[in-house]
């Protein structure tokens, strides 16, 4: 067991911490894989009106590394010339990237089946080089999509439930550690849900203080949206959250 955790759950005393804000997503960024590209994009992007486009080298290979420890933007641009199963790279990144986001993968290969196998990995578009403001634009632009939209865009997030058959046999202990090491260890963004209105502790042990927003979401489920959830989940640090009764239940 995790030495805070253990040591929380023994003594649950009150203990000032400094918990760190969640970081914000990028809007767009894309990862070049040469610096003439990184120029073109450049370029192209602060024409487009996108002057707080990241651009970074390394192509989808770097783009990898950092999705497995920084929050995905909204869209991402990356390139896969020189890539060896460049299929097989996008369905790697698309495993690291969060529900929603747009892929682009730009390349030197005009070829229709790598085209295919690129849509079916979960791209939304693809570009060959050379990149010019049109094609760019044309990629970027919003377009109607089928409603099932692109494995990436339609991507949800994974639940995992936790039922105690009573009190005392470590429920709590459990959700709680993993939710842990999903956060710190795997670098995933996790929502820790306290269901348990009479006598849940989530929030005691975490040694936090949560929102009224589960009640909210209780008493109104209409309410329940992306803007919603932002505000009432409460950040134990950069990619853990909590959403607990702010004050439990007495039992009837």
């Amino acid at each position: 067991m995790n030495a805070f955790l253990k040591s929380s759950l023994l003594s649950p005393a009150l203990i000032e911490k400094t918990v760190t804000p969640a970081a914000t997503r990028a809007w767009l960024m894309a990862f070049a894989a040469d610096r003439e590209t990184a120029a073109s994009l450049e370029a192209c992007l602060s024409q487009l009106t996108f002057p707080d486009a990241i651009v970074k080298s390394g192509g989808i290979g770097r783009a990898i590394r950092y999705l497995g420890s920084e929050r995905s933007p909204d869209n991402i641009i990356v390139d896969i010339s020189g890539t060896d199963m460049p299929a097989s790279k996008v369905h790697d990144l698309a495993q690291l990237c969060e529900p929603g986001v747009t892929v682009i993968a730009i390349g030197d290969r005009n070829d229709i089946g790598l085209y295919r196998d690129l849509v079916e990995a979960g791209v939304s578009e693809y570009v060959v080089k050379p990149i010019t403001l049109q094609l760019l634009a044309k990629a970027l632009s919003p377009r109607p999509t089928p409603a099932e939209g692109t494995p990436v865009s339609r991507k949800l997030g994974k639940m995992v439930a936790f039922v105690g058959a009573r009190g005392g046999v470590g429920t709590t202990t459990l959700a709680i550690n993993l939710a842990w090491y999903l956060a710190d260890r795997q670098k995933r963004r996790v929502l820790l849900l306290d269901l348990d209105l009479q006598n849940g502790d989530c929030a005691l042990t975490l040694n936090i203080s949560p929102t009224p927003g589960l009640s909210d979401a209780l008493a109104n489920p209409l309410r329940i949206d992306g803007v919603f959830l932002e505000r009432a989940m409460t950040a134990r640090s950069e990619r853990l959250f909590v959403l607990a009764r702010r004050n439990p239940c007495a039992p009837r």
